[in-house]
């Protein structure tokens, strides 16, 4: 199926100027987002809207919401991004120059005229050394200069707000206000109690963050002499680099991670990602800015807006109590990050930036973690996808530090890091081969992926005590496919053990009542296919919910699989009229307060939304790191000592040990889609 992504890049490229031009006086007011290198209009869906609610709105038929967003036909969900392409004939035309405003970087005035940094750099050559307010840049090939509003102050619409406020600007988001005015939007939302980081307009006037002291001339030459002289030679000239009162230079050693970074200068990474828009990764030699202000009151308690902390999430861990809060004591934590990150590519996979998007995740943990009571340093490492870039990285002799290394997704890959494990006693987190089974000989791998055998047996057992009085209904299509027929066989076998009456229903073409007439409508039934697809869960779920319907309600559910988790629109409506137990390694509930949560904070750190594949990788990134730092805390770097269980926010951490080898996640979620109503209910196992 393709990606919401690919479908707005093609309707984008398919869109008429007439059809824009129907919706550019409706949908102005909407912020401004790049989707396949054009400016689409986007909007996140709020509780209870529908698509006759947003056509009425924004003054658009539904046949042209729909052709913009295929994906709304099956219904809109809260918090569901909706992209409409932006006219281009209302577009700003570029001006020759511009005047600098004051802490406006390089990478902000590219953005904010549709530039690359490297297009900037190129007219601009002089801005490597940073950007000063006053001075004047080029925009365009030529020699004839604009003299309008832009010229004059870059920003008509801030020319008449009053000292401490701000105009938003037509496509201007909340983001790039607080990026220009080196605040955040957490401070923007706190200074503007009924602002709404959702839902603003053009024209909207509101108040900045408090002031930020100036910095001495002094402070700001003893902070840039404190950093490492910088090589002309080796400057990246991609990189946005200012060198103004509120950031300096410096260029990345081997090894650096965002995390080591802000905590030498005293700072947090997300004030480093903010000052370092596009930079997802870093690499020897980059050049990157640090906030000085970080450096300058280093001594006094950070206020709430500075620091942004995560909201508060129930993460259930256990056996965690009691932990001080002075990060300069204990037993320090040292965690290696191991992942094809692919920096080497100029255009990477969707699968390396997935594995980004487990990064920043994980990173949101680790400062979420920062007060645990021991200091945590991070090691980062880009296996390039290749094996040599693997043993480049097991021969630095720094890896050896780490208590516990992320392994790579590839099998022998992974076979090279639980090998390097063993020899010098290194535990090694299987997080993405499912199905390595090299923890049965090797007492340092962490298989994080509840391995496929015991997930059916202990779905089996669930099944078995919990739906007592209930009779299995093995389902069939004559001509369908089967390819869940090992589980369903299992399944019969052990009802069957333990004295269950077992049936079995063949049926071509879809599932319809005639099918049901051997069953006694007194008794209990539950309903299990052979298949986990959705086109053949499709031709069930008619039937199934008209029978439930018919026994009252109480005489019927169904069971089901991983995959059902996937699942949207009509199919998941249907899984909810029929009561529908489904097992699964992992959930996200994209509506849930703690995934809110999380995504909110990841979208104030890096300015996007985490990807919406299922699972997410942000997520999967928070829960590892929720889990492994309190974890390797209380155990002294030892799982053989002690292993804490964790519920996470989408995964859960439960592991025992093999009898001759590692440790192994045996965490399990049976997912309950509640009838009557769009709540699920996770049980963990």
């Amino acid at each position: 199926m393709k990606s919401l992504f690919c479908k707005i890049l093609t309707v984008c490229a398919l869109v008429g100027l007439m059809a824009l031009n129907a919706w550019a006086d409706n949908l102005s007011d909407l912020p401004v987002t790049k989707v396949g290198g054009r400016d689409c209009y986007y909007y996140e869906v709020q509780p209870k809207e529908t698509v006759y609610s947003l056509c009425r709105r924004f003054g658009v038929s539904r046949e042209e919401l729909l052709k913009y967003n295929p994906d709304a036909a099956d219904g809109l969900k809260a918090r569901q991004m909706l992209y409409f392409p932006v006219d281009e004939k209302n577009q700003s035309v570029r001006p020759w120059t511009y005047v600098v405003g004051k802490k406006e970087t390089a990478y902000g005035i590219s953005k904010k005229f549709g530039l690359t940094t490297d297009e900037f750099y190129a007219l601009n050559p002089e801005a490597l050394d940073g950007l000063k307010a006053g001075q004047t840049v080029r925009l365009s090939k030529g020699t004839e200069a604009s003299e309008g509003a832009y010229a004059a102050t870059g920003n008509p619409a801030r020319q008449h707000s009053a000292e401490g406020t701000h105009e938003i600007a037509p496509h201007e988001t909340l983001y790039q206000i607080a990026r220009d005015n080196n605040t955040t939007v957490a401070a923007l939302l706190a200074a503007n109690p009924g602002l709404d980081e959702r839902d603003y307009k053009a024209g909207q006037v509101i108040r900045l963050s408090e002031a930020t002291p100036s910095v001495s001339g002094e402070t700001v030459a003893a902070a840039k002499e404190s950093m490492p002289v910088r090589d002309e030679k080796n400057v990246r000239p991609e990189l946005p680099v200012t060198s103004d009162v509120n950031t300096v230079t410096y260029r990345v050693h081997a090894h650096d991670t965002f995390y080591g970074i802000a905590d030498r200068f005293g700072t947090t990474v997300g004030e480093l990602q903010r000052v370092n828009p596009g930079v997802e990764m870093l690499r020897e030699d980059m050049i990157i800015n640090i906030p000085i202000m970080a450096q300058a009151v280093a001594t006094t308690p950070k206020t709430e807006s500075e620091t942004t902390p995560m909201p508060s999430v129930d993460a259930n861990m256990q056996g965690t109590a009691g932990m001080s809060s002075d990060s300069t004591e204990g037993k320090s934590i040292n965690i290696a990050v191991a992942l094809p990150f692919m920096l080497n590519e100029e255009n990477r996979s969707r699968q390396a930036q997935l594995y980004t998007e487990f990064y920043k995740g994980f990173l949101i943990a680790v400062d979420s973690l920062r007060n645990i009571g021991a200091p945590i340093k991070i090691q980062t490492y880009d296996t390039e996808g290749t094996l040599a870039g693997v043993n480049r990285i097991l021969s630095n002799p720094e890896l050896k530090s780490a208590n516990l290394i992320i392994a790579p997704d590839n099998q022998e890959h992974l076979s090279l890091f639980n090998n390097y494990g063993m020899v010098n006693n290194i535990d090694i987190l299987n997080l993405f081969v499912v199905k390595s089974t090299e923890y049965n000989d090797n007492a340092k791998v962490l298989q994080a992926n509840i391995p496929h055998e015991m997930m059916y047996g202990k779905a089996i057992d669930y099944l078995v005590k919990k739906f007592e009085g209930y009779i299995p209904v093995i389902l069939t299509r004559t001509d369908g496919p089967v390819d869940k027929i090992e589980f369903t066989k299992s399944l019969a076998s052990a009802f069957r053990g333990a004295g269950r009456e077992v049936l079995e229903i063949s049926f071509s073409g879809n599932l319809g009542e005639k099918d049901f007439t051997d069953l006694d409508r007194s008794k209990k039934y539950a309903f299990i296919p052979v298949t986990s697809k959705q086109a053949e869960l499709n031709r069930i779920l008619p039937a199934l919910a008209s029978f439930k319907e018919q026994t009252g309600g109480h005489g019927a559910v169904v069971w089901g699989y991983p995959e059902w988790t996937t699942f949207r629109g009509e199919t998941l409506d249907g899984m909810h009229k029929v009561d529908a137990y489904v097992f699964s390694r992992f959930f996200t509930a994209p509506d849930d307060y703690s995934t809110r949560a999380i995504d909110d904070q990841f979208y104030r750190w890096y300015g996007a939304r985490m990807a919406q594949y299922v699972p997410r990788q942000g997520l999967l990134g928070f829960d590892a790191g929720m889990y492994l730092i309190p974890a390797l805390k209380a155990n002294e770097g030892d799982f053989s000592r002690y292993t804490p269980q964790y519920t996470g926010v989408q995964n859960g951490f439960s592991f025992i040990r093999m009898p001759r080898g590692g440790l192994v996640n045996n965490c399990l979620f049976f997912l309950n889609y509640r009838p009557g109503t769009d709540a699920v209910v996770k049980i963990t196992l």
